[in-house]
Formats: C-alpha cells, sequence, structure tokens
C-alpha cells in the first residue's frame, strides 16, 4: 500500500512538469459549402459511419457502489424482477474483476476492482443494465470516469487528461483542427465536413437547421505522418463533439484519445486506446460511456 502510494506520488509530480511542456494551437480548416440535400442530390453523401457503437468495450452504464433507496422500493424490486423474468437474463448481481477508472481525491486513478452487474429502474428509460464497483469504499457514479469490459491495463495509476475545448465556440464545429505536442507525442487532430446552409433531406431525415455533411474526425502523428480516422459520419444532426481529451491511459508512452459529445438526449464519452503496429501508433475504438442522459 505504502509502495502504491509513493508511486502515485511520482506520477502526479511528472505530471505537473508535464503540464507546462503541452502545446495546444487551434486553426480554421477551408471546407466547401452546399445550399441543400434533396433527392436530386443526396448521392453527395457518404453513407459510411464509423465507428460502431454497437460494439462496446465499456460498461455505457455505471452506478454507485450502494443501492439507491428508491432501488429497494417493493414496487420497483418487482419490476426488475419481472424484466429479469421476461428476457431471460442471467447476470444480474454476477461479479467480475474489471479495470477502472476513478476519480478520488488524489485524481483520477487506474485500477483493478471487484464489480457487480445491477440491472435498474429508472423511469422513462425503463431497465438498464449498470455496472457498479463494489468495496468497502462508497463510489458514486459521477465519479466513475469509466469501467473496462475486457482490457487488461497496467495499474495502479494517477492520470491526467489534458481536456482541448474551443474556446470559440460551445461545441467543435467540422472546420477546426488543434495540433497538440507533449512529450509523448505531436499530433494534429482535424474534424471536417461540408456545411449545407440552407435544407437537409436524407434517409428519412429532414430539417431546415444548417448542418454538415461527411464529417470526419481524423488524427495524424506530426512525427510519423501516419493518419486515421477516430470518427466518421454522413452528417452531424444532434451530434456534437464537446472536447477532445489526450492521456496516457495503457501506459504504452503514447497518448489515447477521449472524445465527449453530446447527442440529441444523451452525453457520452467515447475512449480510443492506443497500440504499436509495424512501428506505427494505431488508435483503438474501445467504447462509449453514458455520461447523462435525458429519457424521453
Amino acid at each position: 500500500m505504502l509502495k502504491n502510494k509513493i508511486l502515485l506520488l511520482i506520477l502526479l509530480l511528472a505530471s505537473l512538469f508535464e503540464i507546462k511542456a503541452q502545446k495546444i494551437n487551434w486553426s480554421s480548416i477551408k471546407i466547401d459549402s452546399i445550399r441543400k440535400i434533396d433527392k436530386t442530390n443526396n448521392s453527395l453523401i457518404n453513407p459510411t459511419e464509423y465507428p460502431d457503437f454497437k460494439l462496446n468495450g465499456i460498461a455505457l452504464n455505471v452506478a454507485s457502489t450502494e443501492y439507491y433507496d428508491f432501488q429497494k422500493e417493493d414496487f420497483i424490486k418487482n419490476i426488475v424482477k419481472e424484466y429479469i423474468k421476461s428476457n431471460n437474463i442471467l447476470d444480474n448481481g454476477k461479479r467480475t474483476k474489471r479495470f477502472s477508472i476513478v476519480n478520488k481525491d488524489s485524481g483520477l486513478i487506474l485500477n483493478e476492482d471487484q464489480t457487480e452487474t445491477r440491472y435498474y429502474y429508472d423511469e422513462g428509460c425503463g431497465v438498464i443494465k449498470n455496472i457498479a464497483i463494489i468495496g468497502n469504499e462508497n463510489i458514486i457514479e459521477k465519479d466513475i470516469f469509466c469501467i473496462f469490459e475486457n482490457e487488461i491495463l497496467p495499474y495502479p495509476k494517477l492520470i491526467k487528461i489534458t481536456t482541448i475545448e474551443d474556446s470559440q465556440n460551445r461545441y467543435i464545429e467540422p472546420k477546426r483542427k488543434v495540433t497538440f505536442s507533449d512529450k509523448l507525442d505531436s499530433l494534429t487532430i482535424s474534424y471536417k465536413g461540408t456545411y449545407c446552409y440552407e435544407s437537409f433531406e436524407y434517409s428519412g431525415l429532414g430539417t431546415i437547421m444548417p448542418l454538415y455533411i461527411n464529417v470526419t474526425l481524423s488524427i495524424k502523428d506530426k512525427v510519423t505522418q501516419n493518419e486515421e480516422i477516430l470518427l466518421q459520419l454522413p452528417h452531424n444532426n444532434n451530434f456534437n463533439i464537446k472536447s477532445i481529451g489526450v492521456a496516457d491511459l495503457n501506459s504504452d508512452r503514447h497518448n489515447d484519445i477521449i472524445i465527449e459529445t453530446e447527442e440529441e438526449l444523451c452525453n457520452f464519452r467515447m475512449i480510443y486506446l492506443t497500440e504499436n503496429n509495424k512501428g506505427l501508433t494505431k488508435y483503438n475504438y474501445i467504447g462509449r460511456m453514458e455520461v447523462h442522459c435525458d429519457c424521453p
């Protein structure tokens, strides 16, 4: 225990020195524009979507260590019990060791924890699968940065995340790029699309609100010149990037990427972990976590 505390103190001091060496610069990207999209020109839209959000290596919903009093109500327990029975669910209450990142007094800590699968009833959302960290210390869901489903990571570790936001706008628009450098990496992250400024009609979706089509978020290593796509969407209707975070989560001496998004009803946190692939840094999409959601 003492050894772990000393290690975390050393990592904290190292992160303070690293902050001073960071550089973040925003600039604009020249993009094309189009008046409108309708049935006569919807072939201009690239229908490709990446990544596949259905493949999730992170707990989508997390819960506090302790049960809420609301979940202890008899009528709530009966709703959950009936849902589990009718859907033939077998993992309720199952305990599994998983790696997690949790916010504690000293900052974000990566560790391995005992977790438990729980099904909770949420008004408006219905019954939802949650993963809770169990143990002696009460951990509330707002302090859980993420819980990995399958990843095996080095631990313990104190994590410092640099959050990159566009000071000009509430969201990062698909016409901006940022160059970021620190002692680990020198990166250019570009977010671009084509601006549709009048009306939009495509695949059952219609709106008179301006938006961007063929949206792509890419990352380029300025040393190796290797470039990869992190995100690709036909359009950004109800999809906004709030911030991009960089931090070495898996201790491979390269920055991993965390994208915070705000969608129609929910906020999500998306995580990409790096790996070395033939001398190049590859960004693997791991999954996303629901940070907040207003159910209809």
